[in-house]
């Protein structure tokens, strides 16, 4: 049941926040974190890069974006 209301927070965040071109960086870290928990490595690659292309940069978000390249064996890119 808890993995299931994480997939819909995740997958409405993630919507609302493709609309949305304010990005913070609590939104930021709220959305990773839940793609962090549910170990959706590849979300969280492709949505930490888009934070950082836009200038959102903070430790934990490097942090977990090196973790999901690490699962993925990507180990260049865990830096």
């Amino acid at each position: 049941m808890y993995k299931w209301i994480t997939c819909i927070l995740i997958v409405f965040n993630l919507s609302a926040f493709s609309e949305n071109n304010n990005w913070s960086v609590a939104e930021v870290d709220s959305v990773s974190y839940s793609l962090y928990s549910s170990q959706k490595w590849e979300k969280l690659c492709q949505y930490g890069e888009q934070a950082i292309f836009k200038n959102i940069d903070f430790y934990y978000l490097r942090y977990r974006l090196g973790i999901a390249y690490y699962e993925l064996q990507k180990y260049r890119a865990a830096k």
